[in-house]
């Protein structure tokens, strides 16, 4: 069975000291994280830092010590392929988005909402993941 990897990043900004997530909405309609896949020679991290810039026009600070997998299968083409993602932490220094051609809108959330907008079980897990660790790592 083929397989891929792509890399992304749990997003978040902090205006006025309210942490929000940042979600984006996919053309087919699911909301998610940014994320894509891995190119040649690339690290993981330089993978997800590339992919959220090229989907969102961030720049991120990735946050120590956060780094997470989900793997799932799916179907294309009559074919079905296992894919495995690496997910960081970044927050971004602004919330100023471009968002890309492959995304219909962007939102930024808080992480009550952003947990009730999230499409995928997997995509909820890792924001309960990543809201622990940053609240669990707070002076």
């Amino acid at each position: 069975m083929p397989s891929e990897k792509s890399c992304g990043a749990i997003v978040f900004a902090e205006p006025g000291g309210e942490r929000q997530y940042l979600i984006l909405k996919h053309k087919d309609g699911h909301f998610d994280f940014p994320k894509g896949h891995m190119k040649a020679g690339e690290t993981e991290e330089a993978t997800a830092a590339r992919e959220v810039f090229e989907e969102t026009g961030l720049e991120l600070l990735f946050i120590a010590g956060f780094k997470d997998k989900i793997s799932y299968f799916y179907t294309r083409e009559g074919k079905k392929f296992h894919k495995e993602v690496i997910f960081f932490l970044g927050k971004a220094g602004s919330q100023n988005v471009i968002i890309s051609d492959e995304h219909e809108g962007f939102f930024w959330l808080t992480y009550e909402k952003a947990l009730s907008i999230l499409t995928f079980a997997n995509s909820r897990n890792l924001l309960e993941k990543a809201e622990k660790f940053l609240n669990s790592s707070q002076p």
